[in-house]
């Protein structure tokens, strides 16, 4: 589920900064820091805890550099996750 969703939850982050819908951006990253929590305390979620910061603040002055920060982060954690979920399957 997390894997399936977390495209659709960074287009929803993106689409928040890009308007900067503060109300937007906090709810988005709220709901994917719970996400993200439940499998690490890592990088990823250390950018998008800033994010839901910055919405709180309505300050957006480096929302861009800090959600490139979160995309590079998930894109490691999934491929991390589908490694682990593939060895599972394999048996391994």
């Amino acid at each position: 589920m997390f894997l399936q969703d977390g495209p659709s939850q960074l287009i929803r982050i993106s689409d928040a900064i890009e308007s900067q819908d503060s109300q937007k951006l906090l709810l988005a990253a709220h709901s994917f820091k719970g996400q993200i929590s439940f499998f690490t305390t890592g990088p990823s979620l250390d950018a998008v805890k800033r994010l839901e910061t910055m919405a709180r603040n309505k300050s957006f002055s480096s929302a861009e550099s800090v959600f490139n920060d979160l995309q590079k982060a998930y894109e490691c954690l999934a491929d991390e996750l589908s490694t682990i979920l593939s060895l599972d399957y394999l048996g391994v």
